[in-house]
């Protein structure tokens, strides 16, 4: 008989979140060749959870996570913040994910963005070209990354628009850890004057 393993708590298979995003049928997870859909590691799916967790495999150019893919003719997609298990205080903020490519935004804790190269030849190089900025507005500051690169966002930092740019080698990986088992996001919805989409 198999006796239960004492430490099998800690160790957890990731599956997707189906249901927390109201996606259309035509951008699921099977038909996803330009909109990156994050594996979500949460406090509903591991109660133990003291941080919230997403992982991104980027293989083509695109906005960040769900904003799409880098193409002015596609329309953009609206979510359900309810859904997407943000916290209770930030539900009433009516310009929550209107589009998360070009919307800037802080957070009410700290968040990290490590972005990997996967080349097992020379993992410091990202393997594309990615476009991020930090601040609000004509105070934004714009950040070119080719490299592999930890952002540490502080809480109030505004951060956004992130784009993609160039995926040469892919998959980059992106992997987002907020410092809360609770998202909190707050749309400022000022974007950087020299932004272009």
């Amino acid at each position: 008989m198999n006796e239960p393993k004492k430490y099998a708590k800690y160790v957890h298979e990731l599956k997707w979140t189906e249901g927390v995003v109201n996606l259309p049928e035509e951008i699921k997870p099977d038909r996803l060749p330009l909109i990156p859909v994050p594996l979500r590691i949460d406090q509903t799916m591991i109660p133990a959870m003291t941080k919230w967790m997403e992982v991104f495999i980027i293989t083509e150019p695109s906005g960040f996570g769900m904003g799409g893919a880098i193409d002015n003719e596609k329309p953009k997609i609206d979510f359900d913040p309810k859904g997407y298990g943000l916290a209770e205080d930030d539900m009433e903020t009516p310009l929550i994910f209107k589009d998360m490519t070009v919307t800037t935004h802080y957070h009410r804790h700290e968040e990290m963005y490590l972005f990997l190269g996967t080349n097992p030849k020379d993992p410091l190089d990202l393997g594309g070209e990615l476009e991020i900025w930090l601040g609000i507005g004509k105070y934004a500051e714009k950040f070119i990354i080719t490299k592999s690169t930890l952002v540490l966002m502080p809480p109030g930092l505004a951060a956004h628009p992130l784009i993609f740019r160039r995926v040469d080698h892919p998959p980059i990986l992106q992997v987002v850890v907020y410092d809360n088992p609770v998202y909190s996001l707050i749309p400022v919805d000022i974007n950087p004057p020299d932004f272009k989409l």
